[in-house]
Parts: structure tokens; sequence; C-alpha cells
């Protein structure tokens, strides 16, 4: 009888090794499955649709929340919007305006609140206050006094004590120049002056001053719906020798169309109105009781 050799040992078949193998990747997987699970019940869970008033950071609602958050602690943190004392606000008013936990600014009367961040809302340039200059609120200012001096839509300017505001600059003050304030003025026949001779009896004035001394000439505001305005405006700085030289006035009623001239006057100015400081006088057979004053520079 021939001997049996021992040959290598059978190996596993492939069958057995191929359901070890997916029983093992099975189990893995289903272990990395609640593994996931937990990761997200930890990090997502407080901040996607939790019941928890309390912003956390993590939801897209905290980043960007459609109403004000109830009090607690307020940071860059747990505010998108901005903080007034512990309250998250959203930060898109414009009494509490801001973004990222700052916090919340009151904006200005001429500003809105736009993404958090207040914007003017005043448009004051060379093209919108040709004439005057802008304030620092936006504002366009007539430039003309010396607390707010200026033209062609410059800022404005605060005339020093020793100066004084002439066709928008500030100009030193000198002996022989006065600064001329348009006062008052009554119209006495509106309805022929401003209704179109009678035409619309309901008709009103709306009554400006245009002055030249000489080669310059200033007008001041219009006076809306007004018979007997008053102004009290400065309009500009001349000398003695331009004031007691030719003096054109013309008052005139802004209307929708050309405006129309109410009343045209060449006030006699003397030395002794300047010393007085005042000059009374008619303008044309509509307009009297011109006023306008002398302050010495």
């Amino acid at each position: 009888m021939t001997p049996t050799v021992a040959g290598p040992p059978a190996t596993q078949p492939p069958r057995q090794t191929y359901k070890l193998f997916l029983g093992r990747s099975r189990g893995y997987n289903r272990a990395m499955k609640y593994v996931c699970i937990g990761l997200l019940l930890v990090f997502a869970g407080p901040g996607c649709g939790d019941d928890d008033p309390q912003p956390d950071g993590w939801a897209f609602a905290d980043l960007f929340p459609t109403q004000d958050q109830s009090s607690g602690s307020c940071s860059s943190v747990t505010c998108g919007g901005c903080c007034m004392g512990t309250t998250c606000m959203l930060g898109t008013n414009a009494q509490a305006c801001g973004y990222g936990g700052v916090p919340c600014q009151t904006c200005q009367s001429t500003e809105t609140c736009q993404m958090g961040v207040c914007i003017s809302t005043s448009t004051c340039d060379a093209q919108s206050c040709a004439n005057g200059c802008c304030a620092s609120s936006g504002t366009c200012e007539a430039g003309n006094t010396d607390t707010a001096c200026g033209t062609g839509g410059a800022a404005c300017e605060a005339c020093a004590s020793d100066k004084v505001c002439s066709q928008g600059a500030c100009i030193t003050k000198g002996s022989g120049s006065y600064q001329v304030v348009l006062v008052s003025l009554k119209i006495t026949d509106k309805w022929t002056v401003c209704g179109w001779n009678g035409l619309y009896p309901e008709a009103t004035c709306d009554p400006y001053v245009e002055i030249t001394v000489g080669s310059t000439t200033k007008a001041s505001s219009t006076k809306q719906d007004s018979h007997s305005p008053v102004w009290n405006e400065p309009l500009l700085v001349a000398t003695e020798a331009e004031l007691t030289g030719k003096v054109t006035v013309f008052v005139k009623d802004e209307d929708t169309g050309p405006d129309e001239t109410i009343g045209e006057c060449y006030p006699n100015i003397s030395s002794t109105d300047l010393a007085a400081g005042q000059k009374i006088d008619n303008c044309g057979a509509n307009v009297t009781d011109l006023t306008l004053e002398f302050k010495p520079n």
C-alpha cells in the first residue's frame, strides 16, 4: 500500500471569504451610520427646527432672522443683526440699525437703514444745490449765512468771527462795507399781479426778491402763498460806494411758467440810510414797505 503524503492545508472557499468580508462591511457601515446620526443631533439639532428661542449660531434662521430675538445673551456669535442691550434686533430698522452683533445705532432723519447700514437719502451736489451749499446732514442750505456759507453745492463753511458770508464765500470784514439784509415787503394788488389781471381771483403770490448791487445779483428764498412776506435774510455784502451807487430790486412771483414781475425799483440809498441801518421804500405800484437793513462789517 502506497503511503499518503500530507499536502498543504486546504484554503477557505472564496464564497466563505466574501461572506465574512460582507458581514464585517455591513457591521462597519451600520456603526458609522449611528455615529453620523449622533453627530447630526449634537451639532444641527439645537439650531435646526428646535423650540429654543435663544439663537445658537448654527441655524440659518439665526444668521438671517425674520423677527427680533427674545432677551438673552447678545454678541457677534449669537446675533446676526444688532444688539440692543441683551436683545438681538433685526438691525434693519432706522431706530435699531446694524449687523454682526454690534450695538444698534439710530439713523438720522435723512437716512434709512439698508442691510444694517445707515444710508443717506438726501442728494446734495453741484447739480441739486447749485446756488447753495451742502450741510453735513446732506441738506441743501442757502449758503448765505455766517454759519452755513457756500455755493455751487460745495460743503457749507462756518465763517470765522472776523469774516462774513458774502456771495457764498467767507470774506474778511472791512470798514465801509455792509451786509444787506432783506427784511420784508407788502403786496397791495395780489389779484392783478398774481391772478392774471383778475382772471384767477383766488390766486396767491409766491414772492421772492432779486437785488443787484454793482456787478453782483442775489436772489432771496421764495415765500409761498404770502402777500406780506417776512425774510430777515442776508443777501450780500457791498461797500458804501456800491450801495450809494445804482441798486436795482425786482420783486417776482414764482410760477410754473415764467416768473412774473410784481415790482421793480431803484432805491436811492444814502450815507444817512447806511448810518441809520435801514431803508424803507416802495417798489413799483404793487409793492410797498420794501425794507432793507444794512449791518456794518
